[in-house]
């Protein structure tokens, strides 16, 4: 996915060349997503990738978690189990 908003933007930007992109991800957001999301991604139940919004990416999965957690509201005190209290 990378390599491929990596050309993207290269091509519809006439002021950045590959090396620049490249170096600006390295510097900037590859540390930030490590610090930031990958420790969280570890501790998800459930990750839902947007990768523009535009194009409603993944909106069945958000629908169907929209659902589930207007199910869980409508229900009084009670919620189904999660996975780790399975554990």
């Amino acid at each position: 996915m990378f390599k491929y908003q990596v050309i993207i933007y290269v091509e519809n930007s006439h002021l950045w060349f590959l090396d620049s992109v490249i170096e600006q991800y390295a510097r900037f957001v590859k540390p930030s997503f490590d610090k930031f999301i990958q420790p969280q991604i570890k501790q998800a139940h459930l990750v839902l990738p947007w990768e523009n919004i535009d194009q409603n990416t993944n909106l069945a999965a958000v629908e169907l978690l929209i659902n589930y957690i207007s199910v869980l509201a409508s229900q009084s005190n009670s919620r189904p189990a999660t996975p780790r209290e399975y554990q």
